[in-house]
């Protein structure tokens, strides 16, 4: 599935996908997220493509392990590396 920005993905779909995957986690309002932090992951497009994960969903996860309070202790932890 191709989608034409992940900013328009992610503007439709994280807020369900943070919901159900961070559960009591969960605070919302990550919209602003998108615009602030949907750049950071270029750089990976790359590593998502040889894996087959679609760029947008690549983003969102990326953003997930990256910037919320409960996958943020085990990244920078594990210094997380998506090889």
């Amino acid at each position: 599935m191709k989608f034409i920005s992940h900013y328009n993905f992610m503007d439709k779909y994280i807020e369900p996908f943070y919901k159900e995957i961070l559960k009591d986690d969960y605070i919302g309002g990550y919209n602003g997220y998108v615009s602030a932090h949907g750049d950071k992951f270029y750089s990976e497009r790359h590593d998502f493509e040889s894996r087959n994960i679609e760029f947008a969903i690549g983003v969102m996860i990326g953003m997930m392990i990256v910037y919320t309070k409960k996958y943020k202790k085990i990244h920078e932890k594990n210094q997380f590396s998506w090889e």
